[in-house]
């Protein structure tokens, strides 16, 4: 393979790669996320069922006490805001859910 095609497999690979890198944090397979909704399942049934929209997890900081607020898919033009608290060991405790029109920043 000659030096203008490997730097051009080189290029895509790594173009392709960038937006997973960046999707990640807003997965709801972040523990803390998945903990939260999992602990908003069990404390309010009306979040049952609801498809993960957005978090605010990409703010967020190992070992730092933090405010976790989850956005859960509703119906129509509802989201499901679901807070929850982080504290320092990373233990998720679920606080309530607001009602809203917009999912969290």
């Amino acid at each position: 393979m000659g030096l203008p095609r490997l730097m051009l497999a080189a290029s895509l690979s790594t173009v392709l790669f960038i937006p997973n890198a960046f999707a990640a944090p807003h997965a709801p397979s972040a523990p803390v996320v998945k903990q939260c909704i999992e602990a908003a399942h069990q404390g309010a049934e009306q979040t049952q069922g609801l498809p993960f929209e957005h978090s605010n997890v990409v703010r967020y900081h190992e070992g730092t006490p933090y405010r976790l607020r989850v956005s859960l898919r509703g119906n129509g033009n509802a989201y499901y805001n679901v807070t929850c608290q982080v504290d320092k060991k990373g233990g998720v405790t679920y606080q309530g859910f607001e009602l809203g029109g917009q999912p969290v920043e």
